[in-house]
C-alpha cells in the first residue's frame, strides 16, 4: 500500500515505442534487421520524452510503415522456417500449434490464452493449402500486428479494496521496458510465471540485475539521452565560419555523450554530482583534437576517457552534442542554453515570447560582444521579466563556442562568463563559468528532484500531475539517501508504489 494519504496512479494502456518494438524483434526474429524495417518514428510526448503514454491512436501513416515493416520482418524470417522451429519446414497441425503456443508468449509477454492459440492456428489452416511460406509468413504478421504485442497493460487485478496490484507479466514487462527499453529475458520471464514478482524484493533483485550492465540498462540510458537531446546534434548546421564542423564531428559529439554516461553510470560513481561535474570526456582522436584536448586517442574509431585538462569542461554540459545543439548557426544563443538549464534541471516551466515580440537574436553591432548586444536587447520591458531567468544562467556557458569549442576572447575582448540564478525554487547563487555553474547546480536540491521528477515522468510515461505529489517527494527523499546515485534513483522508482499497483478508478488524475 502506499504511504497514507498518498494517491496512487490510474490503469493504463501504452503502446510500445519503435526502439522497443525493434528490441522485441530482435528477441522473436534473430535473422531480421530492425534496421531495414523503416518503422515509424515518434516525437516527444507531455512527459518530456518519446514514451508518451498518452499516444494510444496510431495516423494512417503509423499504420502503414508498422504493417510494411512488420510484414517485411515476417517474409524474412518465413523464408528460413527451421530457424523457427524445426518442425515448420513441413508444418502440421500440431507443429503450428506448439510454434504458436512459443512464439506468442513471447510477443504477447504472457502465456497466451488457449483460445487465443485456437484462432491463430486456424488462421493459418484457412492459408496453408495454398503455400505453406505464405501462411506462415502471414501468421507470422498477425501476431505482431495484433494489439498484444503493439501495447503493454498497466491494468492490474483487483487484490485489495480500492487497489489494482500489476499482474506479475505486467509488472515484468513494466521493469523490462523501463530499464532495458525491451522486452523481459528469460529469468524475468520465468519469476513473472511462477508469481515470484509478488515479492518486492524480487524486482528489486531485477532491477539491480538489469542495471548491472549498459547492454541491458538501455532505458536507463534512453532516459539521459533523451534529457540531453543526444541525436538532435546530428542534424545541426553551422556556418563556415567555424572551421573543421562537419557531420563526422556531429556524430562524434553524439557518441561521445553516449560514451560518457556509460562511463560515468558503470565506471564512475554514477552521480547527479559526477553527471554535471565531471572533469573528464569520452572522445576519439579527430573529436579531441577539435576540442583541442590533449593526450588525445590513437585513432577515429576508438573512445576514450580523457581529461578536460586546463578547459573550463565540466560533465555533460560540457559536452558538445548539447552546446552545439543549443546555439544558433553562426553564434553562440545565452537565451537558449539558459532556458535549457532552467526548464530541463530545474524544473521551472517557462513561457513562450508574446506574439507581439519578434524572437530573433541581436545582430552583431561593433565590438560588442554576444553578452553586451543581449544586455542591451533584453531591457526591454515586455522581455526583462523572463530573459533576467535566463540570461544569466546561459552566460556561464560563454567561453564555449557554438560548436563547443573552448574560447577566451570574443572579438578581442575577454569573456565574461560570470552568472547567476535568481527568484528559483531553491538553486539561487552566483558563479563563474560552466564549471562554476554546473558545481552550483550539483548542490542543489533542486536539480537533484528535478531528475528525479523526470525518472518518474519516463517511467510513467506522462506529465505529473498533482495527485503525484506524494509519491514524489517519496522518491526525492530516497535520491538524497543515495547521495544522488542515478542507477539507484531507478531502483527505488521501481520500489515505489507508483510503479506496480494502481488506483481502481477510471477517472483522469489532477
Amino acid at each position: 500500500m502506499p504511504p497514507e494519504g498518498c494517491a496512487l496512479p490510474t490503469g493504463n494502456i501504452r503502446q510500445l515505442t519503435p526502439s522497443q518494438i525493434e528490441a522485441s524483434l530482435q528477441k522473436l526474429l534473430p535473422g531480421v534487421s530492425a534496421a531495414e524495417l523503416d518503422l515509424p518514428r515518434y516525437g516527444r510526448g507531455g512527459n518530456g520524452f518519446t514514451n508518451d503514454s498518452d499516444r494510444k491512436l496510431l495516423s494512417l501513416d503509423d499504420v502503414q510503415r508498422l504493417y510494411t515493416g512488420l510484414s517485411k520482418a515476417a517474409d524474412k524470417a518465413s523464408a528460413s522456417p527451421a530457424a523457427l522451429a524445426s518442425c515448420l519446414s513441413s508444418p502440421d497441425d500440431n507443429c503450428v500449434r506448439g510454434f504458436v503456443s512459443t512464439f506468442a508468449t513471447r510477443a504477447f509477454r504472457r502465456p497466451v490464452a488457449a483460445e487465443e492459440r485456437d484462432e491463430l492456428v486456424a488462421y493459418w489452416k484457412a492459408r496453408k493449402a495454398a503455400d505453406s511460406t505464405t501462411a506462415l509468413s502471414l501468421l507470422i504478421r498477425r501476431m505482431l500486428m495484433a494489439p498484444q504485442f503493439l501495447f503493454r497493460t498497466e491494468l492490474g487485478d483487483s487484490s485489495n479494496q480500492g487497489v489494482l496490484e500489476l499482474t506479475p507479466h505486467e509488472k515484468a514487462s513494466a521493469l523490462a521496458f523501463t530499464i532495458s527499453n525491451a522486452p523481459p529475458d528469460d529469468e524475468l520471464m520465468a519469476d513473472a510465471d511462477s508469481g515470484a514478482l509478488s515479492d518486492p524484493s524480487r524486482l528489486a533483485f531485477h532491477a539491480e540485475r538489469l542495471l548491472g550492465k549498459p547492454e541491458t540498462a538501455k532505458g536507463l540510458l534512453n532516459l539521459f539521452e533523451e534529457l540531453f537531446r543526444v541525436d538532435g546534434v546530428v542534424n545541426v548546421s553551422k556556418d563556415d565560419v567555424f572551421e573543421g564542423w562537419s557531420p563526422a564531428i556531429a556524430s562524434d559529439m553524439a557518441s561521445e555523450t553516449r560514451a560518457f554516461l556509460k562511463e560515468l553510470l558503470w565506471k564512475d560513481d554514477g552521480t547527479i554530482e559526477g553527471l554535471l561535474t565531471a572533469p573528464y570526456t569520452v572522445v576519439n582522436g579527430r573529436l579531441a583534437s577539435f576540442y583541442g584536448l590533449s593526450g588525445k586517442p590513437a585513432n577515429d574509431t576508438t573512445f576514450s576517457r580523457v581529461a578536460v585538462g586546463s578547459q573550463p569542461r565540466a560533465g555533460i554540459l560540457g559536452q558538445g552534442s548539447l552546446l552545439s545543439l543549443l546555439s544558433h548557426a553562426n553564434q553562440n544563443d545565452i537565451v537558449k542554453r539558459g532556458r535549457f538549464v532552467r526548464e530541463l534541471l530545474m524544473c521551472e516551466e517557462l513561457p513562450d515570447p508574446p506574439e507581439s515580440v519578434k524572437a530573433v537574436p541581436p545582430p552583431p553591432q561593433g565590438d560588442l560582444t554576444l553578452r553586451e548586444r543581449l544586455a542591451q536587447h533584453s531591457s526591454d520591458p515586455t522581455c526583462v521579466g523572463c530573459h533576467r531567468l535566463m540570461d544569466s544562467i546561459g552566460t556561464a556557458f560563454e567561453q564555449f563556442d557554438a560548436v563547443g569549442r573552448f574560447r577566451d576572447k570574443e572579438g578581442g575582448k575577454p569573456i565574461d562568463a560570470s552568472g547567476e540564478i535568481v527568484d528559483s525554487k531553491g538553486s539561487d547563487g552566483n558563479f563563474t563559468g560552466l564549471k562554476g555553474l554546473a558545481v552550483h547546480l550539483a548542490k542543489s536540491p533542486q536539480v537533484s528532484a528535478c531528475l528525479a521528477r523526470a525518472t518518474y515522468r519516463y517511467t510513467l510515461g506522462r506529465e505529473d500531475v498533482s495527485a503525484d505529489s506524494c509519491q514524489l517527494r517519496e522518491l526525492e527523499a530516497a535520491v538524497d539517501r543515495s547521495g544522488g546515485n542515478l542507477r539507484k534513483l531507478f531502483v527505488d522508482m521501481i520500489a515505489n508504489p507508483s510503479f506496480s499497483k494502481r488506483a481502481a478508478s477510471t477517472g483522469e488524475q489532477k
